[in-house]
């Protein structure tokens, strides 16, 4: 039997086909109704069949519960409209909800802005928000550029502004952000039919990363010698409309896409019922991972809808700092231990995380491969990408394990860096003490610089930064374990030499080395005053016995300055 949905229902269900997972405040501010009016409607359209819903992971205070086309529904949409030109490229396949579930930031993100958008643009006399789509899954024949999260068309009279949205993150590496835009370089370049007249709106979501956007489009242009593309970077925290209403380009043109809400004229009153979100989410995750691309697709979309703000900075933390125990990870994230335990125990039942076990029984947790594809997932990010160019050392199978491979072999070094590093933690909660701010793995530590004309690289063990009375002080890390031949030291505090006489060399970075015995301590002297001397003699170089880091503290007079016998502290 069929039905007709009046027209704000219609629209509703219009909204969440081209939005998926929206929620009803961003419905209600599309809408112009209030948001208990908006919701009864939606919770109409879900007992027929029409409508699902998921808890929102995002850390948004208004999120609630995020709305989408249930399976049955967006079959039957497919099946009516399959063959229609007219009908925009609605994100209707299962591949397009998985997709989104597992980038549910990025989804969330783009809803709120086209919401706020439209809501600014109610209130703008004769501006109208006459097209949205949020983009599917990137196809060999789309007219869209790859990267970009979504397509608008501003209407203004009798002219139009479209606009592509793409979504920034944080933890997207630079090198992501440069592949994007030469994508859209590709694209403008090959003639497609959008890229005349379409600039892309990035969704900044820091300053930092800002700036990086628009470094890198001006970059791009002047090594193709090109005009720069269209892109209006927004800033977090700032008021678009005007700026984007300034960077459109307007043509008197009328809008080519129809609207969609004639969809749902003549509906089945009722759809057979679909699988819901959480209930498939669960059976996913239950399940023993396959191998294959699909089943760990869709695994990963299915643990995003679990994955709680908290549980994903576990994870960033166990990944930019490997091996540490679990009460290591507790001073680290500054979480009650029953809270830490539920979150690991929970982390490890998804193999989220995995737990390398040493002799004596220790556990020390590393990032799983499914920890980092969710991590990779949710900010946007090829997986291989994004393994190759973050900071985070995770168990993946074969040659791409290579990383923590290392630090196990080096087991004993990776661990006394670390527990430096802890020290410095423990001993910040002291009042008037310095305060860690900055801890850097061995990956973020990596320097690299020009010397001599020679592009190289200084690798050490950590590095970080210490505050004291408002004043920063930087360092880098090196765990002597006196295993080293001396040779090698010696290539080591060349490098540091090479570094500090370069350009790139910032002058507060101080070089803290920590030796097992005091009769090492002598030997790293002796090799430091055969190839590091003048820096060494402005007070550079630092260093101390662990034993004096496990009794005092590292903030305590336990440091050595060149030409010195007495101890001093540091940073003093």
């Amino acid at each position: 039997m069929a039905t007709e949905f009046d027209a704000r229902r219609s629209e509703a269900l219009a909204w969440v086909a081209r939005l998926p997972f929206v929620s009803a405040s961003q419905l209600a501010l599309l809408l112009g109704d209030p948001e208990p009016t908006v919701d009864a409607a939606l919770r109409a359209l879900e007992r027929p069949g029409w409508l699902d819903w998921v808890d929102s992971p995002v850390l948004d205070a208004g999120a609630g519960r995020l709305y989408v086309i249930t399976g049955e529904a967006r079959k039957w949409v497919g099946e009516r409209f399959a063959t229609d030109p007219a009908v925009p490229p609605l994100p209707m396949a299962h591949n397009e909800i998985l997709h989104r579930l597992a980038g549910i930031e990025a989804t969330f993100a783009f809803n709120r802005f086209i919401a706020e958008l439209g809501s600014a643009c109610r209130r703008e006399p004769g501006l109208d928000l006459s097209e949205v789509l949020s983009l599917p899954v990137r196809r060999r024949e789309a007219w869209w550029p790859a990267g970009v999260y979504g397509h608008a068309v501003l209407q203004q009279g009798g002219r139009i502004a479209p606009f592509f949205v793409a979504i920034d993150h944080p933890a997207a590496p630079v090198v992501h952000r440069a592949a994007t835009i030469a994508g859209w370089y590709a694209h403008r370049d090959h003639g497609r039919r959008s890229a005349s007249s379409a600039p892309i709106v990035v969704l900044a979501t820091e300053d930092r990363t800002a700036e990086e956007w628009k470094q890198a489009v001006s970059g791009a242009a002047e090594r193709r010698g090109v005009l720069p593309l269209e892109v209006v970077v927004a800033p977090p925290g700032k008021d678009l409309r005007d700026r984007l209403l300034a960077g459109l380009r307007w043509r008197a043109q009328p809008s080519s896409c129809q609207p969609i809400t004639s969809i749902f004229d003549g509906v089945p009153e009722t759809l057979p019922r679909s699988v819901r979100a959480h209930e498939w989410a669960r059976q996913v995750v239950g399940e023993a991972p396959a191998r294959t691309r699909r089943a760990q697709r869709e695994r990963v979309s299915a643990l995003s809808l679990f994955a709680s703000p908290d549980q994903l900075r576990l994870l960033e933390t166990v990944g930019r700092l490997p091996l540490l125990r679990e009460s290591e990870l507790g001073l680290v994230r500054a979480v009650p231990p029953p809270l830490l335990r539920r979150q690991l125990e929970r982390a490890e039942r998804n193999r989220l995380v995995e737990v390398v076990v040493r002799p004596n029984g220790e556990k020390h947790f590393v990032l799983g491969e499914f920890g980092l594809k969710l991590l990779a997932a949710r900010a946007g990010v090829p997986f291989r990408r994004f393994a190759n160019h973050t900071p985070f050392v995770a168990a993946l199978p074969g040659a791409a394990g290579g990383r923590l491979q290392t630090l196990i072999r080096q087991f004993e070094h990776t661990v006394g860096a670390n527990s430096f590093m802890l020290e410095c933690l423990r001993n910040s909660s002291d009042p008037g003490s310095p305060a860690l701010a900055v801890w850097q793995n061995p990956i973020e530590a990596v320097v690299r610089f020009e010397s001599g004309g020679v592009r190289r690289a200084l690798r050490p063990d950590g590095a970080g930064e210490v505050v004291q009375e408002g004043r920063p002080h930087s360092f880098f890390l090196e765990w002597d374990r006196g295993t080293e031949r001396i040779n090698v030291l010696l290539e080591k505090l060349t490098r540091y030499a090479a570094y500090y006489r370069s350009a790139s060399a910032a002058s507060a970075d101080a070089l803290l080395v920590v030796t097992p015995t005091p009769h090492r301590e002598i030997v790293v002297w002796r090799a430091v005053s055969a190839v590091i001397r003048p820096e060494a003699e402005r007070g550079v170089v630092r260093t101390t016995v662990a034993s004096l880091v496990d009794q005092y503290g590292p903030y305590a007079p336990i440091w050595r300055q060149f030409g010195s016998d007495a101890r001093e502290s540091w940073p003093g």
